[in-house]
């Protein structure tokens, strides 16, 4: 896991001539509140669920109750990739 410090601001969604950009990706500034904590890599459901019920001995990187039941999309072929 790797923590993203906040306060932050990044850009999300696709620029308008990007190749292959659907309609609902406009471009939009998010505002990072809180630090949080992430997958450096790429993990099954089945690894997510067990980060998620398994306590932690550091309260800052506990999961919320609102944490998914699962990572995948309905209907996801593959796992999403970064570019840049």
């Amino acid at each position: 896991m790797i923590v993203v410090p906040a306060p932050g601001r990044f850009m999300v969604g696709s620029p308008k001539h990007e190749p292959s950009r659907d309609i609902s990706e406009d471009q939009r500034e998010v505002t990072i509140d809180y630090p949080f904590a992430i997958s450096a890599f790429e993990i099954t459901d089945e690894q997510y669920r067990h980060f998620r019920d398994t306590p932690s001995r550091d309260p800052a990187i506990t999961p919320s109750k609102e944490c998914p039941d699962r990572l995948s999309s309905p209907g996801a072929t593959r796992p999403a990739t970064a570019t840049g």
